[in-house]
């Protein structure tokens, strides 16, 4: 089918992946193992992300869950926050492909499982400035692998799913969006970004 846009992830691929630095510094502020912390942390995060429970109630549930006593209020809703915008950097070289795509006329969205705290930064230093549809999960109630939240992104784009590629560093997100029969790119990095997209004549 013909490629009329395209639907973007963000944290791996707009920017930079806060999980591995996120965890190891939650882990050493409540005094907990990773590999326990990011298994209750997965528990509690679709709420977060649906915009169901705030910062705060997450980290209290978390807390509650490993059975510890938990800091002050103030350190658990910095928590989520701690260096954000360093790790999560916006990647100069994918939004140069961006840019691109945008010059030569595709539809651009994004989709993200995301909190109202990153949502909030990611605003304010304009991320989204090339997209013309914006979809984040804490705004819209809808999260991957919903199927409900592809069907959004094409309907706001006014384009079909199966002109539309899904580009996610995620193999779930992207097992998910084949299963809405998305075309879709694994992310690894820009210039193999750039590499596909050569390949299916879009550059």
């Amino acid at each position: 089918p013909e490629i009329k846009g395209f639907i973007f992830d963000v944290g791996g691929v707009l920017t930079g992946n806060i999980g591995q630095p996120f965890l190891e510094h939650a882990s050493e502020v409540l005094k907990v193992g990773m590999s326990k912390l990011k298994k209750v942390v997965n528990t509690e995060e679709s709420n977060l992300e649906l915009g169901k429970i705030t910062a705060l109630q997450f980290w209290h549930n978390v807390c509650k869950k490993l059975k510890i006593v938990h800091p002050s209020n103030q350190i658990l809703s910095e928590l989520w926050l701690y260096k954000y915008s360093r790790n999560a950097a916006v990647k100069v070289d994918t939004m140069a492909v961006i840019k691109k795509l945008k010059r030569l006329g595709y539809s651009l969205a994004v989709v993200s499982n995301t909190q109202n705290a990153h949502a909030k930064i990611n605003r304010k230093r304009k991320l989204y400035k090339y997209f013309d549809v914006t979809l984040l999960s804490c705004e819209v109630g809808l999260r991957k692998p919903e199927k409900a939240i592809f069907n959004l992104a094409a309907k706001k784009l006014g384009i079909p799913l199966k002109n539309l590629i899904f580009i996610d560093d995620e193999l779930r997100w992207i097992k998910a969006a084949k299963l809405c029969k998305l075309s879709t790119i694994h992310f690894r990095s820009a210039n193999q970004l750039k590499s596909e997209l050569k390949k299916l004549r879009v550059l």
